[in-house]
């Protein structure tokens, strides 16, 4: 009764756009879903196998952030913690994606021979982290010192960047008392 009536408008919009997205994954979703059982069935495994697993996620993490981000505009006070899920998703689809780039080039010693195959490339200048250095860096090839660097670089994003909201969410509460 107290919020400004473009809130309402807001709403409707977000649902709208959760509803598209929704509708635009869902037949996605249930492919590699059904596929990956498919495949636990014809290997009489116990669980889905790793690559379906970590494809699910990735299919699953805008349909999952776009409600989570949807949940925020029904209840701003619970943005801090819903960011904290959605950070800790994010962090592992990266880390899934990472793992799966190794998988799929078959082995550590495949990647950094496919990578070292690649054209040089301002690798160490990429967004977000070195954008703004881009004009000092050299193209290069990257090589297994370089691939251990990114490989720690992204395990960093994976465990410092949900810890970080974490952080943020306790101050934030700590705060309101």
């Amino acid at each position: 009764p107290d919020r400004p009536e473009i809130y309402y408008y807001f709403w409707g919009f977000g649902a709208v756009c959760v509803i598209i997205t929704f509708f635009v994954l869902s037949h996605r979703i249930k492919e590699f879903y059904n596929h990956a059982i498919h495949i636990r069935e014809e290997r009489n495994d116990a669980l889905l196998p790793f690559p379906y697993v970590a494809c699910l996620l990735f299919v699953l993490f805008p349909l999952i952030a776009s409600i989570l981000k949807y949940f925020i505009f029904l209840s701003p006070i619970s943005a801090f913690t819903i960011d904290f899920i959605i950070k800790s998703y994010e962090s592992l689809v990266l880390f899934f994606f990472t793992r799966l780039l190794i998988l799929y080039l078959g082995s550590y010693k495949n990647t950094i021979v496919a990578l070292a195959e690649a054209p040089p490339s301002k690798w160490m200048s990429s967004p977000p982290f070195g954008c703004c250095f881009r004009p000092c860096c050299k193209p290069s090839i990257v090589d297994k010192k370089a691939f251990r660097i990114l490989f720690f670089l992204i395990l960093q994003y994976c465990l410092v960047a949900p810890l970080f909201t974490f952080i943020l969410m306790l101050r934030t509460y700590q705060g309101t008392k």
